[in-house]
């Protein structure tokens, strides 16, 4: 028995031996393995790390793109735009906008946004067309050049560690209340520059731009004529630290502007010095002109009564203006302008209009008083604008001011059938606040002609109101009309913004007796002397 236990002992120790060794490999492979974890975890770690930098660095780069979008739809209706046919015509614009805003690296932002503007209907589409707000033709043209980048710049900031950025592309203009440079955003296509501009911050609240641009405007025969672009450079400050004193916004500013001239026989370049043609003249070759523009602006409250505000702008110009060709209609014995073979009107040159000097000046001025306290918080208004006109047209000194590059719309008048040019605006105007989210303001302009052997400027593009010196009888011939706005704004939430408008213009004496350039110069007497517009807009932006 004693021989069988010790038996049993040896084969258990035989069995436990090979046990024993295996439990001490496995002990060392665990810490080999241990110290190859360790290794590959560091290794990791160090891989990790890298890819966190390269991802926030990537992840910087997108949280700093900001998308942005518009689209605008407009629906118009005009009556008796010409004071001769009585016609009414109505007609949808629509506007569409994306843009992408980034900041790839620190000090470096690129803007780009593109638009499409389109009426209802009309496959027509573009970025450079002339416009005014009531005008349904300019509205509807459109550049065939198909240009679908509304601005595209990028800005270098703080440049050599200083408050300078220096801004290169296209791009919007826009300074002041928009009377001499602005975006013209209420037209369906708007303007832009294609401009180096320089921003210079010399202190909290104060800022200068400097800027050369270079404007290309289409001509509706499709082509581009490199000969005739407008440059257009200048310097404009503004500040906003004299408010202690009641002055919100001061600024001062000196504008350049070189037209090169235009060769087009249909004088239908939209440029801005376009002569005013008398009936049944056209204006050719026109030389080139160097306008200079030197003027302040100042915005803000009285100190003592802030319940009264006030807008105050003076500009002067001065300058060269081109000389150009008088061309005057054939006309038959019966009248009618005689046509070649190609059916277009025949034209004959008429003398030369000399080139002059320019010396012209204008002024805006505008009183408000507020009542926030009231119900519907009203303000009420009163204002003045005027702008010089040629007392003697055709002579070599011209004193006729020329607005530029404005943002006509509702500055004098919302119907737009006058521009800061040979033009005095007087009236005033309500505004009330029913609720919060809803204004309306109603409007009163009396409209005259500063100088009435000057023409009758109408917005921007479209100088359809000139009359013939040998039509303007009286001294009362340079009344031009009476008109009411009604315009009311209402903010659905910060997307969405409606608005609806109604203008009603009576014309005056010198369309009365001395009829218009769109009907042959003829008195109207007979005729509705009585023009209406509206709109109804919804514009919808993020």
């Amino acid at each position: 028995m004693k021989k069988v236990g010790v038996a049993l002992v040896m084969v258990l120790a035989l069995c436990l031996l090979p046990l024993s060794s295996v439990k001490a490999e496995t002990k060392a492979d665990v810490e080999n393995r241990l110290d190859q974890i360790e290794k590959e975890i560091a290794a990791l770690k160090k891989e990790v790390s890298g890819q966190k930098e390269a991802w926030e660095k990537n992840m910087g780069f997108l949280k700093s793109i900001k998308l942005g979008g518009e689209v605008r739809t407009r629906w118009e209706i005009q009556n008796n735009f010409d004071f001769a046919k009585n016609n009414t015509d109505d007609f949808f614009l629509m506007r569409t906008r994306f843009s992408i805003e980034a900041t790839p690296i620190d000090n470096l932002r690129i803007f780009i946004q593109a638009q499409d503007a389109r009426v209802w209907g009309d496959e027509e589409n573009g970025l450079n067309g002339w416009s005014r707000g009531g005008d349904s033709e300019s509205q509807r043209t459109a550049s065939d050049d198909r240009i679908d980048l509304k601005q595209g710049y990028f800005d270098l900031q703080n440049i050599g560690g200083l408050p300078v950025t220096v801004r290169v592309g296209r791009q919007v203009l826009s300074y002041g209340d928009e009377r001499l440079v602005g975006a013209n955003d209420w037209s369906n296509f708007g303007r832009s520059f294609d401009a180096l501009k320089l921003i210079i911050n010399p202190a909290e609240g104060a800022q200068v731009d400097v800027f050369y641009s270079k404007v290309v405007e289409s001509i509706r025969d499709n082509r581009l004529d490199e000969d005739s672009d407008i440059d257009f450079y200048g310097i404009y400050g503004t500040t906003t630290n004299f408010a202690d004193v009641g002055i919100k916004t001061f600024d001062l500013y000196a504008l350049i502007l070189r037209d090169n001239g235009f060769n087009n026989d249909d004088n239908e370049k939209p440029g801005v010095l376009k002569f005013p043609a008398e009936v049944d003249h056209k204006i050719k070759n026109q030389g080139n002109s160097t306008i200079y523009t030197v003027g302040a602006r100042m915005a803000g409250v009285i100190p003592v009564i802030e319940a009264i505000d006030y807008n105050l702008e003076y500009a002067a110009q001065y300058g060269t203006i081109g000389s150009a060709d008088n061309y005057k209609a054939v006309k038959d014995a019966k009248g009618n302008i005689k046509k070649d073979k190609d059916g277009k009107d025949i034209y004959k040159k008429d003398g030369t209009i000399p080139s002059s000097n320019l010396n012209a000046w204008a002024v805006h001025s505008e009183v408000g008083y507020s009542m926030p306290d009231f119900m519907m918080k009203p303000r009420i208004a009163a204002f003045f604008n005027y702008a010089t006109g040629d007392a003697v047209p055709g002579d070599k000194r011209n004193t006729t001011f020329v607005n530029l590059f404005p943002t006509n719309h509702d500055k004098y008048g919302m119907i737009d059938f006058m521009r800061w040019q040979n033009m005095q605006d007087i009236g005033g105007n309500l505004t009330i606040t029913p609720i919060e989210s809803l204004t309306a303001k109603i409007a009163y302009h009396r409209l005259w002609l500063a100088k009435k052997n000057d023409a009758w400027y109408g917005s921007p593009r479209r100088d359809i109101f000139f009359v013939t010196n040998a039509n303007r009888k009286g001294d009362g011939d340079n009344n031009v009309g009476d008109e009411i706005d009604l315009l009311l704004k209402y903010t659905y939430n910060k997307y969405v913004a409606l608005e609806a408008g109604y203008s009603v213009f009576f014309a005056g004496d010198l369309v009365k007796r001395g009829g218009t350039a769109d009907d042959g110069g003829k008195a109207i007497q007979n005729h509705k002397t009585e023009a209406n517009w509206g709109y109804v807009q919804a514009k919808i932006g993020f």
